[in-house]
Order: C-alpha cells, then sequence, then structure tokens
C-alpha cells in the first residue's frame, strides 16, 4: 500500500485517462488562428483545380483502371500440372531440405530449369525438385 501511495502521491483518488494519436491545440500553445490558417490553406489547395484539369485527372484514372483490368485478364505463362500414375509422389523440398507427399495433378505455379532432367517448381507454395517428365502442360487458359 505504501508503494502504491508513493507512486501515486497526491493523485491517488484521481482518474487520468491518457488519448493518444490526438492532441490539444490550447495546450501546446498554438493559437486557434495558425490551425485555422493551417486548414483553410489545406481547402484552398484541395479546390485549385479548373474543369479541364479535373477533367483529364479522371480520364487518366479512368485509363488505369482500364489497362489494370486488361492486364489481369493476360496470361503470360501456360499452366502446368504435376502428373503421376500414383495418387501422390514424394519430392524433395528445397525450402524445406527434405521429402514431402504432394498430390498428382497438383498446379505447379512457376518453373526454373535446372538441367535436361530436373526443374525447380512452386507447388503449393513450397519450390520442389520434380523430374521433366512429370511435369504436364494443359495449355493457355
Amino acid at each position: 500500500m505504501k508503494l502504491k501511495e508513493k507512486s501515486l502521491g497526491n493523485r491517488k483518488n484521481e482518474i487520468e485517462s491518457i488519448v493518444t494519436g490526438s492532441t490539444d491545440l490550447k495546450q501546446e500553445g498554438v493559437s486557434d488562428s495558425i490551425a485555422d490558417e493551417a486548414e483553410n490553406k489545406t481547402v484552398d489547395m484541395a479546390f485549385n483545380f479548373d474543369a479541364d484539369q479535373v477533367n483529364k485527372i479522371m480520364e487518366d484514372i479512368f485509363k488505369i483502371s482500364l489497362t489494370d483490368q486488361s492486364q489481369q485478364n493476360k496470361v503470360i505463362t501456360p499452366g502446368y500440372i504435376l502428373k503421376s500414375d500414383q495418387e501422390a509422389v514424394w519430392l524433395y523440398s528445397v525450402t524445406r531440405k527434405t521429402f514431402l507427399k504432394v498430390n498428382s495433378n497438383s498446379e505447379i505455379s512457376s518453373l526454373d530449369m535446372i538441367n535436361d532432367d530436373m526443374t525447380y517448381c512452386v507447388i503449393n507454395n513450397d519450390i520442389y525438385e520434380v523430374k521433366n517428365e512429370m511435369i504436364y502442360c494443359v495449355g493457355w487458359n
């Protein structure tokens, strides 16, 4: 109890709340006129465009959104899957440095050829060494 009284001192019965992220301008010594000037300057800058500038900005935004949509629909590489006679195969995971069981017909999202026999493939967010004969191209979607 004495430790509490020492740490709180005369404020032991007062309740304080502290709000972070907001300030009281009067406590910091900033006058209302300076705050009003800054706010008015910001508002003036926001509305200081003529009709031609606004039209150009809107056209640019529209062009950007159209190009983004067309880029999303564009397929850059053909799709590949892991093909095997078995339901699942054990593949060496380069990232985990161990063998993991991977289902046949799993989608391969990225390829990086090591040599004529092996390729690094990204399957299920992991990198595996896969024999080239197990990689099947399903084509462009």
